[in-house]
């Protein structure tokens, strides 16, 4: 017998999987982009400035949850949150433990922290980060750019 050469069919085999593998991720992030925008819509319709006890004063605002026990929260949102409001005077921070305020963490929807809810200055609702949330990914949504690359976690500007 012959031997047969299958060198041909190898290259289109490897196109085919790349191509599922590019899919896939483009079905993934479209997906992401979904729930988050849901979730900023959703946050919109309700009253979360009487789940803060707060009312909108002209300044913008970004509600950062966490807990005791996370780390990224302490070692990473801490941080870029003080960045933020070294950058922005006219920015308000409100840190809340998900944990001691579970009731304020449910009317946010919060599932993960650090989550990051940021109000513009006309005090609605402009974007929500799950996960750790640079501070230039926040100057951005507060400013009302395009949404900063992300290194971790969902964001949505809407």
């Amino acid at each position: 017998m012959l031997p047969v050469s299958t060198t041909g069919a190898a290259p289109i085999s490897r196109l085919l999987i790349l191509a599922l593998i590019a899919l896939t991720l483009a079905v993934a992030v479209l997906a992401a982009r979904l729930w988050a925008g849901r979730q900023v819509s959703r946050l919109r319709e309700r009253p979360l400035w009487n789940a803060l006890g707060l009312a909108p004063d002209g300044q913008a605002l970004v509600v950062a949850f966490s807990t005791a026990s996370c780390g990224v929260c302490k070692s990473a949102q801490k941080p870029a949150l003080r960045r933020l409001q070294t950058a922005l005077s006219d920015i308000r921070v409100l840190e809340i433990d998900a944990g001691e305020r579970p009731e304020v963490a449910g009317a946010f929807g919060v599932v993960t922290v650090p989550t990051t809810v940021v109000f513009g200055r006309s005090g609605e609702v402009v974007a929500a980060n799950h996960g750790f949330a640079p501070w230039k990914r926040l100057l951005a949504q507060i400013e009302g750019s395009a949404t900063a690359p992300s290194s971790r976690g969902v964001a949505i500007r809407l």
